[in-house]
C-alpha cells in the first residue's frame, strides 16, 4: 500500500474565482493546491478586453503570491480580428467560448458558431487556444454534450491548425470524440465528474450542491471518463470547473450552476488514481499533460500527498462545498 505520494505541484487548467473582493478568498484556497490556475472570463461584468484581463491578472496576483494566474478572455461576437491580436500581447492563454444561456453568466454567449469565423482564424493564427464550454442548451439537459459534437468535429475540419480544449468533458460521447480527434484537440476532466454519478446528485432527496453545468451524468459516463483519466492519453487532464456559490444561491428553487471543490479536488483524484493502481499516472495527469498541451514547461516546485483522514468543513466562506462533513482519505503533508 502506498502510503505518501511526491509530484510536481498541480496546475488547475479550469478555475472561477469570481468577483473580487470575494475571488481573493477562493484563490487562497487554490493556492495550497495549485502551482498554476487558468481563471475563467465569466465575471461580471465579463473580462472581453485586454485592458480588463490585466487589470484582472493584477488583482489576483496582488491577493495571492503562490499561485500563477493564467488568464483567458470570453469570446463575445462583438469581437473583431484584431482584438485577438491584441489579446495575444497581454498575455491571453485561451479564449474562453461559452454557447449563449449555457451555465452561470453566459447571457451574452454565442448562438452562432459561423459568425466567429474569422475570431477562431485569427486565433489560430496568434496560437491562442480555443477553449468550449461543449454543450447545445435547445436541447435536453442530459443530451446537451452529445449534441455539440458534431459543431466541433466541424471546427476541427475548419481550423485543423487551432488547438482546442473541450472542457469539463462528462460522457461517453465526449470521451470518444476526444480520442477521435487529431493531437490538437484535447480535454479537462474534473473531480466532480469522476466521482460523481446522477444518482448522487438527485437519486434521492436532490443535492443542489452538486448540480453544475454541464450536468453529472451516468454510471457509464462516469466509467469511461474515468478510464480516460487514469490511462495515461496525454489529451485529458485535469481542470477544477470548481465554482463557488454562497449557500443561499445554491439551497433555492433556482440553485445556481456550479461546484466548489477547489480545497479537497486533489484528494478526491488520488483517491481514484489509487482505487485503479493507476498512482504512476496521476502526475502526468494532474501536473504535466496540461502545461505539455499549452505549450508550458512544468512547475518546478513539488507537493507531497499522504494518506491520512480528515473531515471537509461544512462550508468554506459561506460556501458549501461538495463532500461537506464527509470524511477523506488523502491530505496534503506539511
Amino acid at each position: 500500500m502506498i502510503n505518501e505520494i511526491t509530484i510536481i505541484k498541480p496546475d488547475d487548467f479550469h478555475l472561477h474565482i469570481r468577483d473580487f473582493p470575494d475571488a481573493e478568498k477562493y484563490i487562497n484556497d487554490s493556492s495550497i493546491w495549485f502551482s498554476r490556475a487558468l481563471v475563467m472570463p465569466n465575471t461580471l461584468p465579463p473580462i472581453d478586453t485586454p485592458e480588463k484581463m490585466i487589470a484582472y491578472k493584477k488583482q489576483i496576483e496582488a491577493s495571492n503570491e503562490k499561485i500563477e494566474p493564467l488568464m483567458s478572455f470570453k469570446i463575445l461576437s462583438s469581437l473583431k480580428s484584431v482584438d485577438i491580436i491584441n489579446f495575444k500581447k497581454a498575455g491571453a492563454l485561451i479564449g474562453k467560448l461559452y454557447p449563449k444561456g449555457v451555465t452561470t453568466n453566459s447571457s451574452d454567449g454565442i448562438e452562432n458558431l459561423r459568425e466567429l469565423y474569422p475570431i477562431f482564424a485569427a486565433m489560430e493564427n496568434q496560437k491562442i487556444t480555443l477553449s468550449i464550454h461543449g454543450e447545445d442548451p435547445s436541447v435536453s439537459l442530459f443530451q446537451r454534450e452529445k449534441a455539440f459534437i458534431p459543431k466541433l468535429e466541424q471546427l476541427t475540419k475548419d481550423f485543423p491548425n487551432l488547438k482546442i480544449v473541450l472542457e469539463h468533458i462528462s460522457t461517453i460521447e465526449g470521451v470518444a470524440f476526444i480520442l477521435s480527434s487529431s493531437d490538437n484537440v484535447a480535454a479537462t476532466i474534473t473531480a466532480h465528474h469522476l466521482l460523481f454519478s446522477v444518482d448522487d446528485l438527485m437519486g434521492g432527496p436532490f443535492n443542489p450542491h452538486l448540480f453544475c453545468k454541464p450536468i453529472i451524468q451516468t454510471v457509464e459516463d462516469r466509467g469511461v471518463l474515468r478510464a480516460a483519466a487514469v490511462s495515461g492519453n496525454p489529451k485529458f487532464f485535469f481542470g477544477s470547473d470548481s465554482a463557488p456559490h454562497i449557500k443561499s444561491k445554491k439551497e433555492c428553487s433556482t440553485s445556481a450552476a456550479g461546484i466548489y471543490s477547489a480545497p479537497l479536488a486533489i484528494p478526491v483524484v488520488v483517491e481514484i488514481f489509487d482505487n485503479y493502481g493507476k498512482i504512476n499516472q496521476l502526475e502526468n495527469f494532474l501536473s504535466g499533460f496540461g502545461a505539455d498541451f499549452y505549450g508550458l514547461s512544468r512547475n518546478s516546485d513539488k507537493i507531497t500527498i499522504k494518506r491520512k483522514k480528515w473531515k471537509v468543513p461544512s462550508e468554506y466562506h459561506g460556501v458549501v462545498p461538495m463532500l461537506a462533513n464527509r470524511e477523506l482519505n488523502w491530505s496534503l503533508k506539511k
